[in-house]
């Protein structure tokens, strides 16, 4: 049987977002209060999907507004403009700060007790609505790009 995930969890997840992200885009951003949500923020956006094994388990996944994700691309590869939206390139910059920062969570939850392993990134350009399987945590980070958000699809073995 599975339970919810715990304030312990989430805070490794809001702490990354927030330091790591940053770190990694050269991106502020105030996080919004977390809400529950049964959908992915409506289309045009990019989905990354992350997996999540061991006591903990699960998909995180993040959409990316074309904006934010042209803008993480551009300071990623060190340029003054944004490639179009629907690039590989793009798909690979949102993949790997996804990869970062659940990556850097990751340390926060072994030193809490959930050693867990991840899959690679899955990026696609969302084109359609996309529901969620069920009532998932979701944390939003407003930049100056634009909105982000992480959904924590998440459960505790």
């Amino acid at each position: 049987m599975s339970t919810a995930i715990s304030a312990e969890v989430v805070n490794a997840f809001v702490s990354s977002l927030v330091n790591i992200f940053q770190a990694a885009t050269g991106l502020k951003g105030e996080l919004s209060p977390l809400t529950l949500t049964t959908e992915l923020p409506p289309p045009p956006t990019f989905v990354v999907s992350i997996q999540i094994r061991g006591p903990l388990f699960g998909p995180t996944i993040w959409s990316f507004t074309p904006g934010v994700a042209g803008e993480i691309t551009a300071r990623m590869l060190g340029n003054a403009s944004s490639p179009p939206y629907d690039t590989a390139e793009v798909k690979d910059a949102v993949s790997e700060v996804a990869n970062i920062v659940v990556g850097n969570a990751t340390d926060a939850l072994l030193k809490a007790g959930y050693p867990v392993d991840l899959s690679p990134p899955k990026a696609e350009f969302a084109t359609s609505a996309e529901k969620l399987l069920e009532r998932t945590l979701t944390v939003s980070l407003n930049t100056s790009a634009g909105p982000l958000s992480l959904h924590l699809a998440l459960r505790q073995a």
